[in-house]
């Protein structure tokens, strides 16, 4: 599994679709999502599977 600051649009809208199998997420995503907002989601998606809480999470770090 590639670590989340890697992924391309591409790569963090097919893991979405297969972590929403097990994760629900609150917010809806698409290919028009900025890809800062599919790796945060993302990120958020493994720390659940993981049984941690979103909040302990490392945010991906920002695109500038």
């Amino acid at each position: 599994m590639k670590p989340v600051e890697q992924l391309t649009v591409t790569q963090a809208l097919a893991e979405l679709k297969k972590l929403s199998e097990d994760v629900e997420f609150e917010e809806t995503f698409n290919k028009d999502t900025p890809l800062e907002k599919l790796l945060a989601l993302v990120a958020e998606g493994r720390a659940l599977l993981k049984g941690e809480k979103p909040d302990e999470a490392p945010e991906p770090p920002k695109v500038t």
